[in-house]
């Protein structure tokens, strides 16, 4: 029984690792945006300011947003890493407490959640600074970005698209 438990808890740790080393390189690994510390959504717009022409103010208070939001995630991300190292520590130990391990899986999931509904937040919020002009645009832009991953041409694509 012992040996099922310890076989279990080691297998949580893998997963929480696993998943740790996902969101230690941002949502979007390797994206120029998340790089920037913008976040995805709010780096496509500041990226295309001029396309979707966005008033100062709308670019200010983007900025601003995307500012308060990676001061935010870093607190986060920092939490999430005590925690894990928290967790390490417990099960370093000869004897491992599985309460303390169960509070400490929880509180680490707790606030990856927590970093996901901050990311919604900041995504909602600078998607209700746009007009539905805006929206229309930076959408397109969005599926051209897709399209190009691909290898397709995403002007040819917009176009047959549009026809449809």
């Amino acid at each position: 029984m012992g040996k099922r438990v310890l076989l279990l808890l080691v297998m949580l740790l893998m997963l929480i690792v696993s998943v740790e080393a996902r969101y230690k390189g941002g949502f979007h690994r390797g994206d120029r945006f998340s790089e920037a510390g913008l976040g995805l959504y709010s780096g496509h717009i500041l990226a295309y300011k001029t396309e979707l022409q966005l008033s100062k103010q709308q670019e200010t208070k983007i900025r601003e947003l995307c500012d308060s939001h990676q001061e935010n995630v870093i607190k986060k991300q920092a939490d999430i890493r005590l925690s894990q190292n928290r967790l390490h520590r417990l099960f370093q130990a000869d004897d491992i407490d599985r309460r303390e391990a169960e509070k400490l899986i929880k509180e680490s999931e707790t606030l990856r959640t927590e970093l996901k509904l901050l990311s919604l937040e900041q995504h909602l919020a600078v998607r209700n600074l746009l007009s539905a002009e805006q929206l229309a645009k930076l959408r397109d832009f969005q599926y051209e970005r897709r399209l190009s991953r691909y290898g397709k041409k995403p002007e040819r694509e917009r176009r047959l698209r549009m026809r449809n």
